[in-house]
């Protein structure tokens, strides 16, 4: 009642392109302007007015009904105040197809307010064209996408768009960015980044123990060579620390660093390491008898290089028991408490399978499944 009181309190006004001559209802936005559209084409396009202007009128209509009725500006149908007039012209330009409204590759502001009026006036059409055009557009902002698929249950959208902003340090983040993120989420990413950091820290200075062979003879001195390869600039610290490489780059270098970084001091003990070296190109032995090799299939497993044994067969049930109901997660979309499950999240196994980099996803097809279970459930 004082929404359409106000409406109708407001100064009137056409709007230039949206008040068709032959027009059939009469809509006025919170500020007064008035659209002056096709009834028929509206209740076809939208779920929302359909059910509004197709319900059966009354024998004796009130008062309010005949004053509000869109059939003359004096009776126009006020529209809900949750949106602004820019935004109503968005929506009603993609209703009737105004090609002119639009430039080749729609910005980000406009597919945005017809993301947000089409769900919201049951605009299934309007919904699909936002988010094809905003998924593949350049300048979609990873804090917006976050919001908006968190609004608007977009699953996929939370899942990438925090991908996105684990690339992006909380420091550089603006009041607006966090705004949209929102304070739970954006603890949760803070929280994150932090173990992530500290996770490569320890991944640089804290080298994994070979298993040598029963026949050297001074595993002390490879113990130590081994130790200085993986700290230097030239190892994995500097990939790490120096050149800050995705745990997707570290896996592919660390493979094939491996053979030559046990070499190093070779001069001094030419024996004893050339039998280091024909170990690690055993794969073989390699894979059965080296600590390096059970690193290295972690690293495999998510980029996870130091995941202790009892936390890997935690993440392996977890994951094993999520995968058999794939169901709940649509459950959990559609629910009243989406956004507040989104965050309830282990970042400890988060960091497990997203530390590094999401480029580097070795669980097959249902790898993007996994991550969305990760996410949602844990």
């Amino acid at each position: 009642m004082i929404a359409t009181l106000c409406s109708r309190l407001a100064v009137m006004s056409r709007h230039d392109w949206l008040y068709f001559a032959d027009g059939t209802l009469t809509l006025q936005a919170a500020d007064g302007t008035l659209f002056n559209v096709y009834r028929h084409h509206l209740i076809a396009k939208s779920g929302f007015f359909s059910g509004m202007l197709t319900l059966p009128s009354p024998n004796q209509p009130t008062p309010t009904l005949k004053a509000s009725n869109g059939t003359s500006d004096s009776t126009a149908v006020p529209l809900p105040p949750n949106f602004t007039t820019v935004e109503y012209e968005k929506f009603l330009n993609f209703i009737f197809n105004i090609a002119s409204w639009s430039p080749d590759v729609p910005l980000v502001a406009d597919l945005c307010a017809i993301l947000k009026t089409s769900h919201f006036f049951a605009v299934e059409s309007g919904v699909e064209y936002a988010v094809h055009f905003l998924e593949a557009h350049a300048n979609f902002p990873a804090p917006l996408q976050f919001r908006m698929g968190c609004d608007y249950s977009l699953v996929d959208w939370v899942t990438a768009a925090f991908d996105d902003l684990m690339a992006i340090p909380v420091n550089d983040m603006t009041p607006e960015d966090e705004q949209l993120i929102g304070d739970k989420a954006f603890r949760a990413l803070a929280l994150t980044q932090a173990e992530v950091t500290d996770h490569r820290m320890s991944l640089a200075v804290c080298p994994p123990v070979p298993t040598h062979a029963t026949w050297c003879r001074n595993q002390e001195y490879c113990q130590t060579q081994w130790d200085s390869a993986w700290t230097s600039m030239a190892g994995p610290l500097g990939w790490l620390i120096k050149e800050e490489l995705s745990g997707a780059e570290v896996y592919k270098k660390l493979d094939l660093w491996v053979p030559a970084a046990v070499t190093v001091g070779r001069a001094a003990v030419k024996e004893r390491m050339a039998t280091l070296r024909r170990e690690c190109q055993s794969r073989d032995e390699f894979d059965n008898n080296n600590v390096i090799a059970s690193c290295l299939a972690q690293i495999r497993l998510r980029n996870f290089i130091y995941l202790d044994d009892w936390k890997a067969k935690y993440v392996l049930s977890v994951l094993e028991t999520r995968m058999k109901n794939m169901k709940f997660l649509k459950h959990i979309a559609n629910s009243e408490n989406y956004k507040i499950q989104t965050f309830l999240m282990s970042p400890t196994l988060y960091r497990a399978f997203t530390a590094f980099n999401r480029d580097l996803c070795l669980m097959g097809q249902n790898g993007k499944s996994i991550i969305l279970m990760v996410v949602f459930f844990l």
